[in-house]
């Protein structure tokens, strides 16, 4: 595999992908490639172009989320349609006051981002989302909090001081935020007061790894700072285990309702407990695990970014011939089902794709290979004749599966 994104991000991509560190780790990568993702400009054209809405940003100020009306067309007399447009003027004046300003889901408002994230989730095999972080010089967005997944935190502009401590939770699950009144004094004295396990500043073109549960907290320095965040998705025996359960909703015996007043006796829950048990035990060993295996993957295949699609360049205006240079987008394709025919069906996030014996002989090598270097419809002769090439192309390029190369 090609670590075309993990590359620029860690320096050893393949160690990485096999046994993510434990620890927390800084890397000072080569700052061009990781400052060309998102800078300070860029953020004002997403602001000044208007694709920003309530839910794709969140402004944090002295600790406490601020309220979407503040920046936002809510109150505004404006057409209904852009109410929750966030208002490039409003974000201005919450900086200046030291708000910090986040944007999330970026993958899916900025494409720069989008296009490392998909490659991301092809070179880990998980989901990568991401979002940034504007913070204003002297100031803070977030205190100390943990995130329930692991994050690679890259330095686009300016600088930030990091403290990263180890967990207070092990592990901690997304249904287990963090919550500050839970921690104990304890916990608080060593966050507070104690050495942290790593403290350090980053600039532009810095990575910081931080596993899941540990808990940390920043702050920038003497300029505005402006970080991306990539979050790495998580799979745990926990999730496949209530996926299992969910395929209990299917037996009327489990959906069956258990006697009133369970709480006032004590001895019957017991036996009623006792029960449930051996009914889930035996339905368990009853699971078909190839179909459930094959269900789930169908599952997890969904959870990442699906394809950049041009609908227009591509789809009512696009004319490919056998000569158009084309790429392929790998990371387009989240797995193939190879057909007891010799055809194959690519599995998208958001759709399947399939494939005859000829057009999968053609094609699949090709997919396979992971080369970034430009190829024709004509390339995928003899397997296909000239016409039968354009039309694979046509499909694979409305599908996101290849690109016109630029």
């Amino acid at each position: 595999m090609y670590f075309r994104a993990l590359s620029r991000l860690v320096p050893d991509p393949d160690a990485f992908r096999q046994a993510p560190p434990r620890v927390p780790m800084v890397w000072r990568m080569p700052a061009a490639p990781l400052t060309g993702l998102l800078s300070l400009n860029d953020v004002d054209r997403l602001l000044g172009d208007g694709v920003l809405r309530q839910g794709m940003v969140r402004v944090v100020q002295d600790g406490q989320i601020v309220p979407p009306r503040r920046y936002t067309y809510a109150d505004r007399p404006i057409e209904s349609a852009f109410a929750e447009v966030v208002r490039a003027e409003a974000i201005g004046e919450l900086l200046r006051q030291g708000a910090t300003v986040v944007f999330d889901a970026l993958y899916r408002t900025w494409r720069p981002v989008g296009d490392v994230c998909r490659r991301l989730g092809h070179e880990a095999g998980i989901p990568v989302r991401a979002g940034a972080y504007l913070t204003p010089a002297g100031s803070q967005g977030f205190a100390h909090h943990y995130d329930p997944v692991s994050v690679l935190i890259v330095q686009t502009e300016g600088s930030k001081r990091w403290q990263v401590h180890e967990p207070v939770v092990p592990d901690p699950s997304v249904r287990r935020p963090w919550r500050p009144e839970a921690l104990d004094d304890t916990d608080w004295d060593r966050l507070r007061n104690g050495v942290p396990t790593l403290e350090t500043t980053l600039r532009a073109g810095d990575v910081l790894w931080i596993p899941r549960g540990w808990v940390h907290n920043a702050f920038a320095l003497d300029e505005p700072s402006l970080h991306i965040t990539f979050d790495f998705g998580l799979h745990t025996p926990q999730s496949i285990a209530e996926n299992l359960v969910r395929r209990l909703d299917a037996s009327a015996e489990m959906r069956r309702e258990l006697p009133w007043g369970l709480a006032q006796r004590p001895e019957l829950l017991a036996e009623v407990v006792d029960e449930v048990i051996g009914q889930l035990t035996g339905a368990l060993e009853a699971v078909d695990r190839t179909a459930f295996v094959e269900e789930l993957t169908k599952t997890m295949r969904r959870t990442f970014p699906e394809p950049v699609r041009a609908p227009v360049g591509s789809g009512l205006m696009g004319q490919v011939g056998p000569d158009t240079p084309l790429v392929t987008v790998t990371e387009a394709v989240s797995g193939v089902d190879r057909l007891p025919d010799g055809g194959a069906r690519l599995h998208l996030a958001d759709d399947v794709i399939a494939l005859d014996a000829s057009q999968t002989r053609a094609f699949i090598p090709r997919w396979e290979a992971d080369c970034a270097l430009p190829w024709r419809a004509l390339d995928l002769m003899p397997e296909l004749d000239e016409g039968g090439s354009v039309r694979l192309v046509s499909k694979l390029l409305r599908a996101g599966v290849v690109r016109p190369h630029t």
